[in-house]
C-alpha cells in the first residue's frame, strides 16, 4: 500500500497550480488523500501554499479540503503558510483566519505567527500592515479564549528579545485593540 500511495503522490504532486493538485488528490478519495498529504515534505508543502501566482482563492480551498482530511497536515501546511517572503494567504473567505480564531492553534503555529510578528517590529513594513491586523486577531482569540498568554510568554522567552517587555507590552496592545476582520468558517 505504501508504494500505492508513493505512485498516486508521484503522479500527481508535480501540478503546477494548487487547484490542480487539490482536485487531482480529492478524486483518490479521503483515506488516500490523508496518505498523500502527510507523506508531503516542507518543500512540497511550500509550493503548494507559497508560490500563489494568483491562486490564493484555490490556496485557501484545498486548505479548507484539509481541514476534513487530516488535522495535523492541515495545521502543518498552516504553518509553512506564514512567510515573511510571500506575507499572510489573504483570499474570499479567508476560512483558515476563522479556524485560527475558533481552534486553538498547535504551539508551533503560535510560535511562527509570533516570529512573523517580531520580524515586522524589527523592519516594519507597510506592505504587511493587513497581516498585522490578522495577527491580531488571532493572537486575541488565541489568548483571551483559550488562554493562551503564559504560553505566549514561554515562546517569547526562546526568542532572547533584548526589549520583551516592550515586546509584551505591543503584544497587549494588539489584542487590546479591535479585530479589523469576521471571520466565519464554512
Amino acid at each position: 500500500m505504501k508504494d500505492d500511495i508513493s505512485k498516486i503522490k508521484d503522479s500527481i504532486i508535480g501540478e503546477i497550480w494548487t487547484e490542480d493538485f487539490h482536485h487531482s488528490l480529492a478524486e483518490y478519495g479521503p483515506e488516500v488523500a490523508k496518505q498523500v498529504i502527510e507523506s508531503m515534505s516542507d518543500d512540497e508543502i511550500e509550493i503548494k501554499v507559497n508560490a500563489r501566482r494568483f491562486q490564493e482563492d484555490y490556496i485557501a480551498d484545498y486548505l479548507r479540503y484539509l481541514w476534513d482530511i487530516s488535522k495535523k497536515s492541515y495545521w502543518h501546511h498552516i504553518y509553512i503558510s506564514i512567510d515573511e517572503r510571500a506575507g499572510l494567504l489573504w483570499n474570499d473567505h479567508m476560512n483558515h483566519f476563522a479556524k485560527m480564531c475558533n481552534n486553538k492553534i498547535p504551539k508551533k503555529v503560535l510560535k511562527k505567527i509570533l516570529l512573523f510578528y517580531k520580524n515586522f517590529r524589527e523592519k516594519p513594513d507597510d506592505f504587511y500592515e493587513n497581516d498585522i491586523d490578522l495577527i491580531s486577531c488571532v493572537l486575541k482569540a488565541q489568548i483571551k479564549t483559550f488562554g493562551r498568554w503564559k504560553d505566549v510568554e514561554n515562546i517569547l522567552e526562546k526568542f532572547d528579545l533584548e526589549d520583551s517587555k516592550q515586546f509584551k507590552k505591543d503584544i497587549k496592545a494588539l489584542i487590546k485593540s479591535e479585530c479589523q476582520y469576521q471571520f466565519h468558517e464554512l
